[in-house]
């Protein structure tokens, strides 16, 4: 994939349904050509060993709090693949881009649905996206939804969510206190295949 700048097409015809579709809204299609210049810096360096038994045209959804090992996971599990049609949304580096510092409610939900947007949009053309991010709303995770959870401590407790809601349905529970980093993609790649 070349490098994008404003202006460019992204998404196509498939973008076009979507937003027809209700599932979104123009103003937020468009959103995604006005971030489209830090492209590269949103889904990070492809290049990686190949790993072919998953499905494209999947979004896999990390979620818990900071320091259990969401980025770290979702980075393991983008080297394993030798394909530009994988990516990773992580969390940090979308707030870089978007300049998003609010972690309020509200810009928490704000930089949650640009990336269930962008996540949409990936999948349509034929990505697996990998999503690294916090999202402490349960109505806004999207995909095959797995809790990455640690007892572990680590230097991040003070950037936890007091309001972080758990997956209570239809998600994977990965527990990363006593689990190498390979054992636990390894478990999470087992579910996508």
């Amino acid at each position: 994939m070349g490098k994008l700048k404003k202006g460019d097409t992204i998404g196509g015809q498939k973008t076009k349904k979507y937003s027809e579709a209700g599932k979104g809204d123009k103003s937020r299609v468009s959103n995604i050509d006005k971030y489209a210049e830090n492209w590269e810096k949103i889904f990070g360096n492809k290049k990686s060993k190949k790993w072919s038994s998953i499905q494209v045209e999947k979004v896999i959804w990390l979620t818990g709090q900071p320091g259990a090992g969401k980025t770290t996971l979702a980075k393991e599990m983008v080297r394993r693949f030798n394909n530009d049609k994988v990516i990773n949304i992580d969390g940090d580096d979308l707030r870089d881009v978007l300049d998003n510092k609010d972690y309020s409610e509200r810009g928490r939900r704000k930089n949650i649905q640009f990336a269930i947007d962008m996540a949409k949009v990936m999948e349509s053309k034929g990505y697996l996206v990998i999503v690294s991010m916090v999202s402490p709303y349960r109505d806004l995770r999207y995909g095959e939804v797995f809790w990455i959870n640690s007892t572990r401590p680590t230097d991040k407790e003070k950037y936890w969510v007091d309001n972080y809601e758990p997956p209570l349905k239809d998600h994977y529970m990965i527990d990363t206190t006593d689990q190498s980093v390979e054992e636990s993609v390894n478990e999470i790649l087992d579910v996508c295949r």
